[in-house]
């Protein structure tokens, strides 16, 4: 009988092999620490390498590198891409030419300074201008509207109620210095009240 491309397991049971459960032998994985097992500051998952599936349940064996113990777990990330990555040699030449300090050496201008009497040209160059503040990232900024808080605008009220010099009863306006004004407004009331027949 021949297996026409077929695997023999298509041939037993009629249906194609699923290879999606299948995954590289000692590849990374990353495991759900869960949250008794862990503190707040603790990371949430841990790495461990793929060794397998455990006999007669669901879980994946997995080596953990930190405890040195076996362990079998559910919920697993598997990391098979970063294993197919190959490391990046790196160059010791690269690091010799970062540690080495450079020196740099700064020329002054050829010109005299016109403002300063000093003899030596070099002097005169290393004098620091006056008045330069070091830079700061706050100048740069807008600053924003300041503006009275909404729970001081009743405050403001009651107090030009208070400051205020006009009369509050009909007694201080007769005895005000202007008697003559309040009795005028209080005859323009009475009768605006009279034509609205209020």
């Amino acid at each position: 009988m021949s297996l026409n491309l077929k695997s023999p397991h298509e041939v037993l049971i009629g249906k194609p092999v699923d290879y999606s459960d299948i995954y590289i032998f000692g590849c990374p994985v990353y495991t759900r620490v869960h949250d008794s097992e862990r503190t707040k500051f603790d990371a949430k998952s841990k790495r461990c390498i793929h060794l397998g599936r455990k006999a007669d349940t669901k879980g994946f064996k997995l080596w953990n590198s930190d405890s040195k113990k076996v362990e079998i777990r559910r919920d697993v990330i598997f990391d098979e891409v970063s294993m197919l990555k190959k490391p990046q040699p790196q160059s010791k030449e690269v690091e010799k030419t970062l540690a080495t300090p450079l020196e740099v050496e700064l020329e002054g201008s050829d010109q005299a300074d016109d403002h300063g009497d000093s003899s030596d040209p070099e002097e005169a160059d290393l004098e620091q201008p006056t008045g330069v503040e070091p830079y700061s990232i706050a100048r740069e900024r807008a600053r924003r509207d300041v503006r009275l808080p909404l729970r001081l605008h009743d405050i403001v009220a009651y107090a030009f109620q208070v400051i205020s010099s006009d009369p509050r009863s009909y007694r201080e306006a007769v005895e005000s210095k202007e008697i003559s004004q309040w009795i005028a407004v209080m005859e323009e009331e009475i009768e605006s009240l009279h034509k609205n027949k209020t």
